[in-house]
């Protein structure tokens, strides 16, 4: 009786657990900036201190799915509607940066926007703040995520580093030669340079193929190699921009390589996914299928922090990440489940010990 007793109390004691209110959390998705306006928004980069007005705001140029009229959009640092920075009847733009204060001429401290026009030329264009546009190089076919070259990358230190068909290299002068031309790519779209640490592929540059699932390598001497191939779902298409994390923004790991995987072609999936690889080229962490969100398909990834991840959706907003978002698979949210099992546990025990008690008291 006095077993049945105990258990009828701890029972009832875990049912009033579970009706506790649980602590509340931030939410590890939220809409950053969110509008209509968007149609493909692209690389993420912060504006320098020195760039106008606009020191401190997110350039996010718009590919537009392909079709003229995109725009080089700027947003608050603190978020909110998108605000037409740049306008561009005549071409679209697939990534941006700013290059330094100095060493690059009457281009210095400007924004860079790569792309194509119309006719299929690439181009390369940079931006005064006051949104005054220059031509910076025109050839070949499509110019993609640009990056600049660390100084330990081989004869391109320092140079603008861009895809193209083939990895090439641009000086401040806009002089265009070839680092690498890997013959399994054949669109290259993500580009990035790994930190130091980043184990023995520190300092190398990550490319990604936007037709396939492929990840390379480069070196500054212009050899390549594999690095990964990711599993595509069912409704991805490829893999688009790049980004290392700093280290530790997903606990236990330091660095870790961030790829966009599309939900389409061209914008407007619903499937797309952001994965996390270790410098062996494992997928470590994914984001999270169970956020409720109903329509996804990142491009530009930017870490504003160690807390917060940037994600350009061309499904609509740009939004703001935690790593709570990521996690190695989906499984069960553990707060209610941990406090079952534990009363669980405790119950066994107890029914156990009384048993063995009982046995004793019996025999």
């Amino acid at each position: 009786m006095r077993c049945n007793s105990f258990v009828s109390r701890l029972l009832g004691l875990l049912a009033l657990l579970l009706l506790l209110p649980q602590q509340s959390v931030a939410e590890p998705v939220t809409i950053f900036s969110g509008s209509p306006l968007y149609r493909t928004p692209e690389t993420i980069s912060q504006a320098p201190a020195v760039f106008g007005a606009f020191g401190g705001e997110y350039f996010i140029p718009d590919f537009n799915r392909g079709a003229l009229n995109g725009n080089i959009w700027r947003v608050p640092s603190a978020g909110g509607p998108p605000i037409s920075f740049a306008s561009n009847a005549d071409y679209v733009s697939l990534g941006g940066l700013f290059l330094p204060e100095t060493g690059w001429g009457a281009n210095s401290g400007r924004f860079l926007a790569t792309g194509r026009t119309a006719s299929g030329p690439g181009v390369i264009y940079t931006y005064a703040p006051d949104g005054t546009r220059s031509l910076f190089v025109s050839g070949g076919s499509q110019f993609s995520q640009p990056r600049l070259a660390p100084a330990g990358f081989g004869a391109y230190a320092g140079q603008l580093i861009v895809g193209d068909g083939a990895v090439r290299a641009v000086t401040s002068a806009g002089m265009v030669s070839t680092v690498a031309d890997p013959p399994s790519f054949s669109s290259w779209f993500g580009l990035a340079f790994a930190p130091a640490a980043f184990g023995a592929l520190g300092g190398d540059l990550f490319i990604s193929n936007a037709g396939t699932n492929e990840i390379d390598v480069v070196r500054g001497n212009g050899t390549f190699s594999p690095f990964a191939t990711i599993p595509l779902q069912p409704g991805q298409t490829g893999l688009r921009q790049l980004e290392f994390s700093p280290s530790g923004f997903l606990p236990g790991f330091g660095e870790l390589l961030f790829v966009s995987v599309s939900g389409s072609p061209g914008g407007g999936g619903t499937l797309g996914d952001v994965l996390a690889l270790d410098n062996s080229g494992q997928i470590v962490a994914s984001l999270r299928t169970d956020l409720g969100l109903q329509k996804f398909d990142p491009r530009g990834l930017y870490f504003v922090d160690n807390q917060h991840l940037l994600v350009s959706d061309a499904s609509d907003p740009i939004l703001l990440a935690t790593p709570d978002a990521f996690q190695p698979s989906v499984v069960p949210e553990p707060t209610t489940f941990s406090l079952l099992g534990i009363g669980i546990l405790g119950l066994l025990a107890y029914t156990r010990r009384w048993r063995r008690v009982a046995g004793r008291e019996g025999g």
